[in-house]
């Protein structure tokens, strides 16, 4: 172990912490969105006998499957773009070859994609529970 592990090791819980944040604020915002754009047709949907759970899991089910295609993308991309990247950061500080990466798979690939997706998930559903607000009286303009 080296000196600067620790430093490191701060800063990677920094950058997934700041992740975190950025995550949760678009997902919070997109769902609004979502929301006040779909006002009309979540009316209609109680309307015609849909549950307020209902149409929160179909809401955070997007959410969901958004989540899972992009976390699958990220892990295809991780090892390609670390390569091509950082290879070219050590080339300006004189490292020309012989850099290996040593990824830690089970926090790359398992841990990392969990937290991100958990962060997503209950943001997406604590921010639909705002559908409750909604009533079937609210269909006003369904073309």
């Amino acid at each position: 172990s080296t000196s600067s592990s620790k430093s490191v090791t701060m800063a990677k819980n920094m950058v997934l912490a700041i992740s975190i944040v950025i995550v949760i604020l678009i997902t919070l915002l997109m769902e609004r969105s979502f929301i006040s754009k779909e006002t009309n047709e979540i009316a209609l949907m109680k309307a015609i006998g849909f549950r307020n759970s209902d149409i929160v899991s179909q809401h955070v089910s997007r959410f969901f499957a958004v989540i899972c295609v992009s976390s699958l993308m990220a892990l295809i991309l991780d090892y390609p773009f670390t390569k091509l990247i950082c290879d070219r950061i050590f080339a300006v500080m004189g490292a020309v070859s012989g850099i290996v990466y040593k990824i830690n798979f089970v926090e790359v690939f398992l841990i990392y994609p969990a937290i991100v997706c958990a962060v997503v998930v209950s943001g997406a559903w604590l921010m639909a529970l705002y559908i409750r607000t909604i009533k079937a009286d609210e269909i006003s303009n369904i073309e």
